[in-house]
């Protein structure tokens, strides 16, 4: 799957389409994509987007991305959250 994101309108590109995004999921976006292949603390990503620890946020914010843009989301239960390989 081709995908990218584009810092100047918060946007990402997924197989060629442009897909408008809120501050909230292209941040979230962001850092999971330069953390690729690691595992993400779901306490590190609430505190960085939110301002404090809230895991339902969280996961609403992960669904929303992925019926947005079909991006896979990996929820590691009780742990965190990480790209799916196939991006």
């Amino acid at each position: 799957m081709q995908f990218a994101l584009d810092t100047l309108d918060y946007t990402a590109i997924v197989e060629d389409k442009v897909i408008q995004l809120t501050p909230a999921e292209y941040r979230l976006l962001s850092v999971l994509l330069q953390s690729r292949n690691h595992i993400v603390r779901s306490s590190y990503l609430s505190i960085e987007l939110f301002g404090d620890v809230d895991f339902s946020k969280l996961d609403i914010l992960t669904k929303r991305i992925q019926k947005k843009t079909g991006i896979k989301i990996e929820k590691i239960k009780r742990i965190g959250y990480r790209l799916s390989d196939s991006v």
